[in-house]
């Protein structure tokens, strides 16, 4: 098998496991991160939350998240806070999946040699895999979180959109509530 579908094969695998032990975890995961995002809409001028996958955090391995509250604006706005969260359930996971890439790397005798940049660019790319799946996790805790403010006053959500985008990109809607 070559490392690419290795590596395909691993991710299928690795992938479900993370997301049936995240979905245990559901409540500290909530709670987490609940609590920044109440004190977003805190901000008077908020009319953005902007949740952003940092590409330069997977090549640092720090895998973080930037999260940022905006105005009108949304970029070019006054209210530019925001705080870095990871996920450290989906950083162990890719790190342990590099661990297993490595023994393949090593133990496969039909696998070329590697350079010490090659190996790192294979684990870049692997770990961008779980891009998709920390959307797919974002975008279930952004869910909740609405649901839950909903419950206490549905009116602090009136004029905010939550979006999921690379930072300063074109972003997904999770939510907005100014669409009727």
């Amino acid at each position: 098998m070559d490392i690419e579908s290795m590596q395909n094969q691993l991710f299928f695998e690795r992938s479900e496991e993370f997301l049936k032990e995240l979905h245990m975890k559901k409540d500290e995961y909530e709670q987490w991160i609940f609590k920044e995002l109440e004190e977003f809409l805190e901000e008077k001028s908020a009319e953005y939350i902007v949740i952003s996958p940092l590409y330069s955090s997977f090549v640092t391995k720090s895998y973080e998240y930037r999260l940022g509250v905006y105005g009108k604006d949304l970029y070019l706005s006054n209210l530019n806070r925001s705080i870095y969260k990871e996920l450290p359930l989906m950083k162990r996971y890719i790190t342990e999946d590099f661990a297993t890439i490595d023994k393949y790397i090593l133990g496969d005798m039909q696998v070329q040699e590697f350079t010490d940049w090659q190996k790192k660019d294979i684990k870049y790319r692997y770990s961008l895999k779980y891009l998709m799946t920390g959307r797919r996790v974002w975008k279930e805790l952004i869910e909740s979180f609405v649901e839950r403010i909903n419950k206490k006053n549905k009116s602090v959500l009136d004029n905010i959109s939550i979006v999921y985008g690379l930072y300063m990109e074109r972003g997904e809607h999770f939510f907005s509530g100014n669409i009727v």
